[in-house]
């Protein structure tokens, strides 16, 4: 099909093999080498045209068509202005499109009273297609599009170019690469370099241009307001309006994720606050400084080894000394790796059935060790003797963790519950009721009184020991939690989720410190080594991977 050039076609649609419009009579190629396929956009003075190059073997392109027809030849100001900021358009095209991540600029003409840009075509989506399409945006998503797209307005910007409307149907993810591509240059505006800031003409769109570009001026920063405030609404999947306390004056973004069960770090919270700062002086002032942040921010914990070649890892812990780990696994075995060598150094196998979890005493002779059954079974590390078995009664034991003193053993389970023991004696000591779900894991803290619990709930839940009362409910995993650890210090709760998430926590305030990634599988299992530095976590994805606290 050939889409008719003419704007006031009644019926522009054609066979391919006409060179006339059957309805109109007007040429349907552009200079012997460009026809229409579709139309894009259509406003009131021009139209967006998917096109192909004859020139090209046939390469798509697109087409931005100005009119200059009769319903809008009396305006002749507004139309001299729109002229204005076409020719402007291409100019800035063929300045800035030397950029892998901006259209390039193929011809600019006149042709029967009417201008055309012809560009690259981008084939994609745009971030507005992809979040209707995917849902909203996860934190790492984020940061890979600050980190894609900071790059793209730091050049701009040092080419003094304000690109003045950036939202997410300007932005659109290549196909070919999952590159970010910046388009639609035409409310762009180049200035002199001591000009940034001058009056000028009032263009944006609503919600995402700062106040200062609705004046009329602009600056480095009025870009970096919109593409922060782009990144807050492909982070909340919400309108723009309903960010905004306008009795306060304030963006409440947050408190809306955190209503809807979710959150961001600290480190890319304050990132984005400081983006949208309604004072232009507290905004960024250049991309480069967002960029220098947005590394500063990068997680506190690295991967620094990975262990691979494993069966799906059910559970991962320190020996109290640091210097091995103890990983189970669907492969019926446990395994013990010393850490400066990464050498396996002893394998013990189970005949029957996988071993789901592992956790060793604090004063490193006690394990204890489940199927997934109703059973624990209590080991003698020194002599590798079975010394007693608990049993949970109905429904399976997913997770233990034992006390600091070592007089406590803590078990979730499937009926929902956690199950305080005595392990010398299999003495259950008390049952703590709260989740709607399995209860897949459990940890305490080192002064014995916190207990945190997770599960098929998606929830974590801090409770103080003692008391029993509830403290928090942490809600940020999209999907079960599977594994909790807390540092030596009491200062950090690590989570594990089949959403292969890794989420650092404050247990006191339930506060949100940090997000790793990594792990391509369900993550099962997360432990802290004695000193607090380093985090072993497992994963469905076959491996165990090291982390050490950079900061």
């Amino acid at each position: 099909m050939t889409y008719c050039f003419n704007p006031a076609c009644e019926n522009p649609q054609n066979p391919e093999v006409v060179e006339f419009c059957l309805a109109c009579n007007s040429a349907l190629w552009l200079r012997n080498r460009y026809r229409v396929i579709q139309v894009i956009e259509e406003g009131n003075f021009g139209r967006t045209l998917l096109g192909e190059d004859a020139d090209r073997l046939s390469d798509r392109c697109v087409i931005k068509q100005l009119f200059k027809w009769r319903k809008v030849q009396d305006q002749a100001e507004a139309m001299a202005k729109v002229s204005r900021a076409f020719e402007q358009e291409a100019a800035l095209l063929l300045k800035l499109g030397t950029h892998p991540q901006i259209p390039t600029l193929l011809a600019c003409f006149e042709q029967d009273r009417r201008l055309y840009i012809v560009q690259e075509y981008i084939q994609g989506q745009n971030l507005l297609e992809e979040l209707l399409e995917q849902g909203v945006f996860s934190e790492q998503k984020i940061r890979d599009l600050l980190n894609d797209l900071l790059p793209v307005l730091k050049f701009i910007h040092e080419h003094n170019v304000i690109h003045r409307d950036i939202k997410p149907m300007n932005i659109i993810r290549r196909h070919c690469d999952g590159k970010l591509v910046l388009i639609d240059f035409g409310l762009a505006k180049q200035l002199h370099p001591t000009a940034f800031g001058k009056t000028g003409s009032r263009y944006g769109t609503e919600g995402y241009a700062p106040i200062e570009q609705t004046r009329g001026k602009v600056y480095p920063a009025s870009d970096l307001y919109s593409l922060g405030m782009t990144c807050i609404q492909l982070l909340a999947g919400a309108a723009l309006a309903e960010l905004y306390d306008a009795e306060q004056g304030i963006w409440i973004w947050r408190e809306y994720l955190r209503n809807k069960g979710t959150d961001v770090s600290d480190h890319l919270g304050q990132i984005l606050d400081k983006l949208i700062k309604d004072s232009l002086k507290e905004r960024y002032q250049s991309a480069a400084l967002v960029l220098k942040d947005l590394e500063d921010s990068i997680p506190r914990w690295r991967c620094v080894h990975t262990f691979s070649g494993l069966g799906k890892i059910e559970q991962v812990t320190f020996s109290p000394d640091g210097e091995t780990i103890a990983s189970s696994s669907d492969d019926k075995t446990l395994k013990i790796w010393h850490l400066s060598s990464r050498q396996l150094v002893q394998s013990v196998s189970s005949q029957s059935q996988a071993v789901k979890f592992a956790v060793i005493s604090a004063d490193g002779k006690t394990l204890a060790s489940g199927t997934g059954d109703s059973k624990i079974s209590i080991w003698n590390t020194v002599t590798e003797q079975l010394l007693h078995t608990l049993d949970a009664g109905a429904g399976a034991v997913h997770q233990v963790a034992f006390s600091p003193d070592g007089e406590t053993l803590v078990s979730g389970n499937s009926d929902s519950t956690v199950k305080l023991w005595h392990p010398g004696t299999g003495k259950l000591l008390d049952t703590i009721r709260g989740h709607s779900g399995a209860v897949f894991a459990v940890a305490l803290s080192p002064d014995g009184k916190i207990l945190a619990s997770g599960g098929a709930d998606k929830t974590i839940r801090i409770w103080h020991l003692g008391s029993g009362v509830l403290l928090h409910v942490l809600t940020q995993h999209s999907a079960a939690v599977n594994a909790l650890c807390i540092s030596p210090d009491g200062e950090m709760l690590v989570s594990g989720s089949a959403d292969c998430q890794i989420v650092v926590w404050h247990p006191g305030s339930g506060k949100l410190m940090d997000i790793l990634w990594g792990h391509k599988g369900s993550v099962r299992s997360v432990a802290f080594s004695p000193d607090g530095h380093a985090l072993a976590s497992g994963s469905d994805d076959r491996t165990i991977k090291l982390w050490r606290c950079a900061g």
